[in-house]
């Protein structure tokens, strides 16, 4: 899919943006402090949004459950390096929009590890379970339906450190507390995109570069 917003700006090397511009960088993705484990897929990465629809019949029904889970990042290209605030990001990866998987209706090693991982998911944020046959009334009511139809459809997309992304917001500058100051009294500074007021788009969709 195109990304028709990065689309109109030129990539800017990190050592040429300027503070107060509306910037594109292209780079690869640094963690910024220790990874963390995305809950189904077990992918160590710097973001995270993991959406779960469990089976629910109709007089329950509820929307997706969805956890989101980020850390500022870093960037490096081969000019030099910023820093990418995550706290109003909108992430734009690659296959976001493919259709959502469902459990497996065999019970063998893959669908079990999977189901005890939607489980523990749900279980964990009060989300109540409804795997159970259904009863009499609701058999003769809808029929009887096939256990493909009581699984839960989920989707996990995650972004992993060392991913080639395009990083589109405004510059701003920071003191880089990671650098010596300059001439032993000047403080260094760093790029840093994303701040509060202006949000950043991070994209890994080709048409971004």
């Amino acid at each position: 899919m195109a990304d028709r917003q990065l689309q109109k700006y030129g990539r800017t090397p990190i050592a040429s943006a300027r503070a107060g511009e509306m910037v594109k960088i292209v780079g690869w993705v640094r963690a910024s402090g220790s990874a963390f484990t995305a809950p189904l897929t077990g992918e160590s990465c710097v973001w995270y949004v993991t959406r779960v629809e469990p089976y629910q019949p109709w007089y329950a029904a509820g929307p997706p459950v969805i956890e989101v889970r980020s850390q500022d990042f870093l960037v490096d290209d081969d000019s030099g390096s910023a820093v990418v605030r995550m706290d109003h990001a909108e992430v734009r990866l690659a296959g976001m929009s493919d259709a959502w998987q469902r459990e497996a209706s065999s019970a063998d090693d893959t669908y079990v590890a999977m189901t005890s991982l939607i489980r523990a998911f749900l279980e964990a944020r009060g989300v109540p379970i409804r795997y159970q046959p259904e009863t009499m009334f609701q058999s003769l009511l809808f029929g009887v339906r096939p256990p493909n139809e009581l699984r839960a459809y989920y989707r996990e997309d995650v972004l992993r450190e060392g991913t080639r992304v395009a990083v589109l917001g405004r510059a701003w500058q920071e003191p880089d507390p990671t650098a010596a100051p300059i001439n032993l009294r000047e403080p260094a500074f760093r790029l840093v995109l994303g701040e509060a007021s202006h949000g950043v788009i991070v994209s890994t969709e080709t048409d971004a570069f």
